[in-house]
Parts: C-alpha cells; sequence; structure tokens
C-alpha cells in the first residue's frame, strides 16, 4: 500500500470542518424508520488536496433495504 500523500492532520481538519453537516445527516438518517446499515466512504486525494477519485460502499443487514 502506498504512503498517504497527505498529512493525517490535515485530512482531519478537513473532515472535521464539515462534520456538523455529516451529523446532521446522522441524525436525521437515525429518525427515518427502518434507516440501518453501515456507509463507508473512500477518497482518493492528491498532494495538491484534489479529491480524485470517491467511492461509496453501503451494507444493509440481511433482508433489509434503504428506504
Amino acid at each position: 500500500m502506498a504512503k498517504p500523500a497527505i498529512d493525517r492532520g490535515d485530512l482531519s481538519s478537513v473532515v472535521g470542518q464539515h462534520r456538523p453537516k455529516i451529523l446532521k445527516c446522522f441524525a436525521e438518517g437515525k429518525n427515518m424508520a427502518g434507516m440501518k446499515g453501515t456507509v463507508t466512504l473512500q477518497l482518493q486525494v492528491d498532494a495538491s488536496g484534489k479529491v480524485r477519485a470517491r467511492a461509496v460502499h453501503a451494507q444493509q443487514p440481511a433482508g433489509r433495504g434503504l428506504q
């Protein structure tokens, strides 16, 4: 695996800036009946800070789907 090009502290800072939006979305989702599962976000960011690739993976409990 390649060494990250971006300092973890810098990345944490940027994610932290958007934390209120993320938490609001999470809170709204918790109020939706039947909304369960895991969402994983992968970002590939170059040395200048530009996002070069992104992927979202969602996993719902067996027999359930996002509503």
